[in-house]
């Protein structure tokens, strides 16, 4: 019967992690568990958690007294654990599915559940597989998937479109039909294969989650035709994919534009911030007027019952022209880059309004909002 002795703070650290894919679940109560495995020989113990839509697998050290197979309730575990103040604590499974935790001054007794009703997570292949840089990643995941959409009726566009057909490169993408966020980075070794998929956004938000907790310096990727895994340290996280055709966003985007600009990243996110104080009677909607003769962006906004807001921004153009846009969309949308100077560009009509970094050659990122059409 299983008994080890561990650091408490490494193992909350990794309970945290695992209680990702464990939670409330009704129907199948042993999901609402972690099952631990402990390997004498490796010294290690080995931390499992799903609910049949992802898992998390972790690998830690730990000194093994008697290896051996549990299911544990990972919320009243980690409570408990988390009041103690001891370094170590000894793990130890009783006979009629009990666990005893023992600290210094405390002892504990927690009912398991039974080890064999756990389900049998997925195999994960290492055939398609590619290694990116995580802080890499983890930026492109953050400017991108909070342009996902809310809504379910179109799942597809829920999730975020993940993507390499070029030998270097991946390409990560999400729209909710309003505006859509795109952005390319390099790949740390070369592609033999074209991955295609769109990852829940649930899955991309743990990922972010588990690469802040581990800080690993690369993350391998698996892609399989249902499922994704990310290897992120000693921390295995398994998706399945949500299936379905995502939409031919590339033709939205224009390849020119009628006006452009450029302009102070900070001096626009503030003074856009202020019109939509004054802009929540009309849904957020803002207008920008661009004046090629005074080389100034104009930032209109009226409330009837509040009153009305006019701002102006120095800018470069060589163009005149005016449109009207979501503000909450825009200010979403400049807090992604970190770029001081931004490319903007639109056209007559309805032609997407885009932002860019202002460097030259630069690519891979970009936003695109619809106008709203007066």
């Amino acid at each position: 019967m299983l008994k080890i002795q561990i650091n408490r703070q490494l193992f909350i650290s990794y309970l945290s992690i695992a209680s990702k894919s464990s939670g409330s679940n009704l129907d199948l109560p042993v999901l609402n568990s972690i099952l631990i495995s402990a390997d004498s020989q490796k010294s290690s113990l080995r931390l499992t958690s799903t609910n049949l839509s992802q898992a998390v697998i972790s690998t830690i050290s730990a000194k093994v007294i008697s290896p051996g197979n549990i299911a544990i309730p990972s919320k009243v575990v980690f409570e408990f654990l988390s009041s103690l103040t001891d370094e170590t604590v000894i793990i130890e499974e009783l006979k009629n599915l009990k666990l005893k935790i023992s600290a210094k001054n405390h002892n504990s007794t927690i009912y398991l559940t039974d080890v064999s009703d756990y389900p049998e997570l997925p195999s994960i292949s290492s055939e398609h597989t590619l290694e990116v840089q995580s802080d890499n990643l983890r930026k492109a995941f953050l400017e991108t998937s909070f342009a996902a959409s809310k809504d379910d009726t179109r799942p597809v566009l829920s999730g975020v479109l993940f993507y390499s057909n070029q030998e270097n490169s991946l390409t990560i993408v999400s729209t909710d039909s309003y505006r859509l966020a795109e952005k390319t980075i390099q790949v740390e070794s070369k592609l033999e294969f074209n991955a295609k998929a769109i990852i829940p956004t649930q899955t991309i938000q743990d990922v972010l989650k588990i690469i802040g907790l581990q800080g690993s310096t690369n993350t391998m990727i698996h892609v399989e035709d249902d499922q994704i895994s990310f290897v992120i340290g000693n921390v295995t996280m398994v998706s399945r994919l949500i299936s379905g055709d995502y939409p031919e966003y590339r033709n939205l985007i224009p390849s020119s534009s009628d006006l452009n600009f450029f302009v102070d990243r900070e001096e626009l996110l503030q003074t856009v911030k202020i019109a939509a104080i004054f802009a929540k009677e009309s849904a957020g909607t803002i207008s920008l007027e661009v004046d090629k003769e005074d080389q100034l962006l104009k930032v209109n906004s009226v409330a009837n019952q509040m009153g009305e807001n006019h701002s102006q921004i120095a800018i470069s153009t060589d163009s005149d022209g005016s449109i009207n846009i979501n503000s909450r969309y825009l200010v979403d949308a400049l807090n992604s880059f970190d770029e001081d100077i931004l490319d903007i560009r639109f056209s007559k009509g309805l032609a997407p309004f885009i932002v860019s970094p202002h460097k030259s050659g630069e690519e891979g990122h970009l936003h695109l909002i619809m106008p709203i059409n007066s």
